[in-house]
């Protein structure tokens, strides 16, 4: 054999074995890509949002688990079909501008919009997609989770009739509250007027039982104006309520007295103040409150005692959120008006803030039992809350935890947060 011959074979040899060990290479490329693949559609099936993927000609290329079963069609059914196979072609006209756009900007893109399954339900949903590329750098497709928003969206409808509902019941009460300062008062006011003609002119033509008589008409009549007029300010507190702004809730308190002056000396009580925050309130309303709050203590005392309260509060940090302000972490401020009074069982500390509720009858202490319950709305409305603790004979401490600051509204830090330090006397607030 000649050494051309010998020179042939070698190179043939060679050949065969590059091309053995070429294809040997390639087998296992495509082992550890089919691998890689397997693992990745391991990964997307785990995923619980419906997840695919497309290349750039809109052709669906894989998808997950939860994908087909939003779908209601089989993987073999969608790899392969475009979103007009698998769409309405409003829909799938819809997809393909916000694809075109993503591709003309790669990136991220999050849209709002409606799918269709297979069954041909629609579902409101939100695209979140990236674009991805090949191993040149080329552009290659785009990935996309979906997040179905169906039931949320009916929700938020459900809250907007609520909502709408509310409104309608607002302004039902606005008419009631109308109704009652109006057409209700005038008719009583007539009826008090002639039971003091009655007492003016004739008492001495009535015997005593007609007298009697007389004078429980004129209570009664005097009942339901009370009546009217508390139940009118309880519906107003949210109807008429004023904007949030920084109140000093010491000055307020000093107006609360001041209202309560003639019943403070005629009790002889000793009022006690700390020094007070400043929080965002309706100024008018929390002067009800703790109106409120400071009459019922000196109504409520024990016989032979002279009526002590303390009006005191202190910021908590720890808090939960307000109730107004959507979750925002707002720290509360506790305002405690304690008293030396006869106190209640705790058992009826719901009963007490409801409307008309009564521990006690109306001839041993005067009042509808409106007073409290307004307390409550007045809290309410500022995102806050009232409760109280109680011993009987023993007194009561009502505490009222309201925001410091309401986040709605643009506030101003600089209004600070004064803590209790001394106690000040009534007379010299």
């Amino acid at each position: 054999m000649e050494w051309i011959d010998l020179i042939v074979i070698a190179a043939l040899t060679l050949l065969v074995l590059g091309l053995g060990i070429s294809m040997l290479r390639r087998k296992r490329a495509e082992e550890a890509l089919a691998q890689q693949l397997a693992f990745l559609q391991i990964l997307m099936d785990a995923i619980p949002n419906p997840v695919f993927y497309r290349d750039t000609l809109g052709v669906y290329r894989g998808c997950n688990k939860a994908f087909e079963a939003f779908m209601g069609e089989s993987r073999e059914e969608i790899i392969g079909k475009t979103v007009y196979d698998i769409a309405p072609e409003e829909l799938a006209r819809r997809y393909e501008e916000k694809d075109t756009q993503l591709f003309r900007s790669p990136g991220h893109q999050i849209h709002e919009t409606v799918v269709q399954r297979s069954d041909g339900k629609r579902r409101d949903v939100i695209f979140n997609k990236a674009t991805f590329e090949d191993a040149e750098g080329r552009l290659a497709g785009l990935v996309g989770v979906i997040e179905d928003i169906t039931r949320r969206k009916r929700a938020l409808e459900k809250l907007r009739h609520y909502a709408d509902e509310l409104e309608r019941s607002n302004r039902e009460l606005e008419q009631f509250a109308y109704v009652a300062s109006h057409d209700l008062q005038e008719p009583l006011r007539k009826v008090q007027a002639f039971c003091d003609r009655l007492a003016s002119r004739y008492a001495s033509v009535l015997d005593s039982r007609g007298q009697d008589y007389l004078s429980r008409m004129q209570s009664a009549a005097a009942r339901m104006q009370s009546m009217i007029e508390d139940l009118l300010t309880l519906s107003r507190v949210t109807t008429r309520g004023r904007p949030f702004q920084p109140t000093d809730l010491r000055q307020v308190l000093k107006e609360a007295l001041s209202d309560l002056e003639m019943r403070v000396k005629r009790t002889q009580a000793r009022v006690l103040a700390g020094k007070l925050a400043v929080v965002d309130a309706d100024p008018v309303q929390i002067r009800q409150l703790l109106g409120n709050l400071v009459g019922n203590a000196l109504k409520f005392q024990k016989q032979g005692a002279l009526p002590e309260i303390k009006v005191y509060g202190k910021v908590d940090r720890e808090s939960p959120p307000s109730a107004a302000d959507g979750g925002s972490p707002s720290p509360f401020y506790h305002l405690h008006v304690e008293d030396n009074g006869i106190g209640f069982d705790e058992k009826y500390l719901e009963k007490i803030f409801q409307p008309f509720q009564r521990l006690h009858g109306r001839g041993e202490y005067e009042g509808s039992g409106i007073g409290l319950a307004t307390c409550r709305k007045i809290a309410e409305r500022h995102g806050g809350r009232i409760t109280a603790r109680s011993i009987p004979g023993k007194g009561s401490d009502f505490v009222v935890s309201l925001p410091l600051r309401q986040p709605a509204e643009a506030k101003e830090e600089a209004t600070g947060i004064r803590q209790e330090t001394s106690w000040t006397r009534n007379g010299l607030l």
